[in-house]
């Protein structure tokens, strides 16, 4: 990754987005890496009966980015909830580790130990999207004890791969290995904010002129880059099987939300058919996993896709209140 520095505030930010309640940007380090968190309020407001809020985002992805459904929640409820996002090794802020490949077993073991900072007596509440809900879904199961109730947004893992698959993944990861991937930069803050513009068409201009310079900084050669390890984007080798994972979700014991865009199949089918062709689960694969999941409550969200902190905060926020509120 580029050596950053903080830029100078772009013209833009004149018109950007005003957080209800701002984040206090911190660091932990968790085992060989040093993470990136962000915290609204603190310990002191954590009870058994609303504990620390622990909020991951998806692969690549930036913990500030759940700003504006923490903003939300505090027009419902107030500023009276401890919430927590961090960035996993390698994304946004966080550092790496000297890693070359990021892999899940890292990410869980770096969660355990973040639980472990946060909240060390006390089980918490657990959100997280995509590659996130995947990863949390897993330690829900493995540490059910530590889990209070668990939010899921479109995270239950890749299709069942067949034994010819996992040694094409091997050696496309050997491959990649050699040959690491880049990510263009931008050439300026506006371009950056045309980009996301483009990948996230909900946000509205302030919005977007708000998270630009958390998703990219300007670097020593004056370009912006994405804040992250590209390396994430390398293919996973090693993946959990099918009986695996129902292992998994049969395990967990705390109430679990899931959470879907009703665009759900269609960005999902995007998504195959460019960048990652037959990762995804057929909506049958998702069913059948979801029904192993002893203690299942569904949200649906209309005009949402993936990106579901930025497509739907408000009713996301709505939807997350109520489920933590129900004895």
């Amino acid at each position: 990754m580029a050596d950053m520095r903080s830029p100078d505030a772009p013209a833009a930010a004149n018109t950007a987005y005003v957080p209800l309640r701002p984040a206090r940007a911190t660091r932990h380090a968790v085992r060989t890496v040093e993470l990136q968190v962000y915290e609204w309020g603190d310990a002191s407001l954590a009870t058994p009966e609303r504990p620390t809020l622990l909020m991951m985002p998806g692969i690549m992805g930036n913990g500030i980015a759940f700003q504006f459904v923490v903003d939300e929640l505090a027009r419902l409820e107030g500023a009276s909830r401890h919430i927590v996002s961090a960035e996993w090794r390698g994304c946004g802020a966080s550092s790496s580790g000297g890693a070359d490949s990021f892999l899940f077993p890292d990410h869980l073991a770096d969660l355990d130990a973040l639980v472990d900072v946060l909240s060390p007596d006390r089980p918490i509440d657990l959100l997280g999207l995509s590659m996130g809900g995947s990863i949390v879904t897993i330690y829900a199961g493995v540490r059910p004890a530590r889990i209070r109730r668990l939010i899921n947004l479109e995270g239950v893992g890749q299709r069942e791969t067949s034994a010819d698959v996992f040694l094409d993944n091997v050696g496309k990861w050997l491959d990649q290995l050699k040959a690491p991937p880049v990510v263009p930069p931008c050439s300026s803050f506006a371009e950056v904010c045309e980009q996301l513009q483009r990948y996230t068409p909900s946000l509205s201009a302030d919005r977007v002129a708000w998270f630009a310079p958390h998703r990219a900084q300007v670097g020593d050669d004056g370009l912006w880059h994405l804040r992250g390890e590209p390396a994430q984007l390398r293919v996973a080798p090693f993946l959990l099987r099918l009986d695996e994972v129902l292992a998994v979700l049969g395990r967990i014991t705390a109430r679990m939300l899931w959470v879907e865009g009703a665009s759900y199949g269609e960005s999902r089918s995007r998504w195959n058919r460019h960048r990652w062709p037959g990762f995804f689960l057929t909506r049958d694969d998702l069913e059948a996993r979801l029904a192993r999941v002893r203690n299942l409550e569904r949200l649906v969200l209309p005009d949402c896709g993936h990106l579901i902190q930025f497509d739907q905060p408000e009713l996301l926020a709505a939807g997350v209140r109520d489920f933590l509120s129900r004895g």
